[in-house]
């Protein structure tokens, strides 16, 4: 559910370009493309300059400013702040998974933790969709050896 409260949590897009008019919106900028240029980031990391990196200095002001002209023009994307509704059961599991070529690989996770419940899952697509491996499996036929001769071509 989304909330009515002001996000704090902001995105660079990068496929939008604009030259920003405001001295403190091309300097709040010019501050997120050095320090986050492709990453999420708070506002409190851009008022907290990391440790031993010479920062320019943003007031709240400036900050504001500069932030209401980047997201007019579409130069950051907002997360919404998100809560769940009230008496709603909420689960959170985390874990890091790569997206390759040749098929998805699950490589840290949560450890396993045994729940029970009453409720159940009774969508057949949904069911199917929870079966299925996030690694699928390689089909290995092996040529037979009339379809092998003919993909070998036969020297004269």
């Amino acid at each position: 559910m989304l909330d009515e409260k002001e996000t704090t949590v902001y995105k660079r897009a990068l496929d939008v370009e604009y030259k920003l008019k405001l001295k403190a919106s091309r300097a709040v900028f010019s501050e997120i493309n050095k320090r986050f240029p492709a990453m999420p980031f708070t506002l409190r990391a851009l008022t907290e300059g990391a440790e031993g990196e010479a920062k320019q200095d943003l007031t709240g002001a400036q900050l504001r400013l500069g932030l209401h002209e980047c997201l007019n023009h579409s130069l950051l994307h907002g997360y919404p702040v998100l809560h769940e509704k009230q008496g709603d059961l909420v689960a959170q599991i985390k874990g890091t998974v790569l997206l390759m070529p040749n098929g998805s690989d699950k490589i840290t996770n949560a450890p396993e933790q045994k729940v029970e419940t009453d409720k159940k899952i009774e969508d057949p697509e949904l069911l199917q969709l929870l079966a299925t491996s996030l690694k699928p499996r390689k089909s290995s036929k092996k040529k037979s050896g009339a379809a092998k001769a003919e993909a070998e071509p036969v020297a004269a």
